[in-house]
C-alpha cells in the first residue's frame, strides 16, 4: 500500500518533470522562431562556448528585434550592424525568415571580419554591450566552431525532435487540465461535505438529547437535512422512524 503509493508518486513525478521539459522548450523554440530542434542543438552548442542558457535566449530576443526593426525601416544601433555586416538585404527581401537563419548569416560575416575589436563594436551593437562580449566570442570564426558543436550534439541522439515535443506539450496540456479539475472537485467535494454536516448538525441539535448521536437519531438527522440524498423508498421510512422516536420520546417524559 504505502511502498506501491510512493513508487507510484515517484513515477508521476518524474514523468510530470519531463512533461514540463518538453513543454518549456517548445514554448522557448516558437519565442525564439526557431525550430525546436535547431534551437536544442544551438543552445547546447553555446553553452560549450561559455554562453549559457539565459545569456543565449537573451541574444536571440536582441537579433529579433533587430530583424523586425531592419523588416519595419526602424533606424537604430542593431539595424547599422545589421547593414555593415550586409544581411539586412536578406532580411528585407525574405530570405532571411527565422532567428536562426539571422544568427547564421551574422557569424558568416564575422568570419570575413578580421580587426576583434571591430567583431566587438558590432556585436555590442546588435545585442548590447554585455551580451556583445560572448556574442563575438562563439561566432569570431564565423560559425565554424558552432556548427561542428551542433553537430557532436545531434550525433548524441539526446536531441528530442520536433514531433514528440509537441505529444509531451499536449500530454503536459492535459495532465494540468486533469490537476486542475481533479482539485476543483476536491473543493466541491469539501464544499458539499461540510454543507451537509452543518445541516445534519442542525438537525441533530432539534431532536432531544438522549436520541442524538444513537444510529436513529443520526439517520433521521442525515434524512431531514438532505432530503433530496435519499433513494427511493427511504422518505416512507424515515417518517415512520420519526413517529416511533415522538412516541418513545412521549412515553421517555411518562417516565421521567
Amino acid at each position: 500500500g504505502m511502498l506501491s503509493g510512493a513508487i507510484f508518486g515517484t513515477i508521476a513525478s518524474g514523468a510530470k518533470t519531463v512533461l514540463d521539459f518538453a513543454d518549456d522548450l517548445g514554448t522557448a523554440a516558437d519565442q525564439a522562431n526557431i525550430n525546436v530542434e535547431r534551437f536544442q542543438t544551438l543552445r547546447e552548442a553555446f553553452r560549450t562556448l561559455e554562453v549559457d542558457g539565459e545569456a543565449f535566449e537573451k541574444i536571440l530576443q536582441k537579433l529579433i528585434q533587430a530583424q523586425g526593426d531592419v523588416a519595419n525601416g526602424t533606424k537604430n544601433g542593431a539595424t547599422k550592424a545589421l547593414d555593415d555586416l550586409g544581411v539586412s538585404a536578406d532580411i528585407v527581401s525574405g530570405k532571411i525568415k527565422t532567428t536562426d537563419q539571422l544568427l547564421d548569416a551574422i557569424a558568416a560575416a564575422f568570419g570575413g571580419i578580421e580587426d576583434p575589436a571591430k567583431k566587438a563594436a558590432l556585436a555590442g551593437d546588435l545585442v548590447g554591450s554585455r551580451l556583445g562580449v560572448q556574442f563575438a566570442a562563439a561566432i569570431r570564426d564565423g560559425g565554424v566552431a558552432l556548427r561542428e558543436l551542433e553537430g557532436e550534439i545531434r550525433a548524441t541522439g539526446t536531441v528530442i525532435d520536433e514531433e514528440m515535443v509537441k505529444e509531451l506539450a499536449a500530454a503536459n496540456e492535459e495532465w494540468d487540465r486533469f490537476t486542475t479539475e481533479t482539485k476543483q472537485r476536491g473543493v466541491i467535494w469539501a464544499a458539499d461535505t461540510i454543507r451537509y454536516l452543518r445541516d445534519v448538525g442542525d438537525e441533530l441539535a432539534k431532536l432531544p438529547a438522549w436520541l442524538r448521536f444513537t444510529p436513529v437519531g443520526l439517520t433521521i438527522a442525515a434524512f431531514r437535512g438532505n432530503p433530496d440524498d435519499a433513494i427511493d423508498g427511504f422518505s416512507k421510512q424515515r417518517d415512520a422512524l420519526e413517529k416511533q422516536i415522538a412516541a418513545d420520546e412521549e412515553a421517555f417524559k411518562k417516565l421521567g
